[in-house]
């Protein structure tokens, strides 16, 4: 990510998930947190979204 549009796009995508709570993203250092109430890991979805959205996740 390196500009605010980036954040907007990573933000939408995420929020997009039944029961995410929030995203928080630092640009400075292309770090996404996200807190949702689930009853499984949502973390390959996560991974999935963002790789069509165009932001692939380092893991």
């Amino acid at each position: 990510m390196k500009c605010d549009g980036c954040v907007g796009k990573v933000r939408s995508t995420l929020s997009k998930f039944a029961g995410v709570l929030s995203v928080d993203i630092d640009l400075n250092n292309s770090d996404v947190t996200v807190k949702y109430e689930s009853d499984h890991d949502l973390h390959k979805d996560f991974a999935d979204a963002l790789k069509l959205a165009g932001y692939p996740m380092d893991e």
